[in-house]
């Protein structure tokens, strides 16, 4: 259960991390 775990946290970081990269560089319109 550790592992599980620890891969679903890796997933959300990488998901959050993408997103927030996202809407810095990425200007509101363009989406």
């Amino acid at each position: 259960m550790k592992k599980l775990s620890y891969k679903a946290g890796i997933i959300t970081g990488l998901f959050l991390y993408a997103f927030w990269r996202r809407a810095i560089l990425a200007p509101p319109l363009r989406l």
